[in-house]
């Protein structure tokens, strides 16, 4: 679980990087394996939550970003409430 979140984060300051060197479409294409690799984590905190010394709050505000940039609306909203449930502000 925190391999695929590392992963995911790793390809998230990547495509932060292409995206400002103007490279937008290796960025978006960063940003999708980032998702890839969130996607695979997420099983984990919809089992386990926001347990103490977890990685969760790094977990939700870090795919939120992957998936605003995406522009992808309805599964930010999901990992919204998932946050939410797990009285986590993102």
């Amino acid at each position: 679980n925190e391999n695929y979140q590392h992963l995911g984060k790793c390809y998230m300051m990547m495509a932060r990087q292409s995206a400002s060197a103007g490279q937008s479409v290796e960025a978006t294409e960063l940003l999708n394996k980032a998702k890839i690799n969130y996607e695979l984590a997420l099983p984990f905190y919809r089992k386990y939550g926001n347990y103490a010394g977890g990685q969760m709050p790094e977990f939700v505000t870090d795919f939120a970003e992957v998936l605003r940039k995406l522009n992808l609306q309805s599964e930010l909203q999901q990992l919204k409430d998932l946050a939410r449930a797990n009285k986590i502000d993102i």
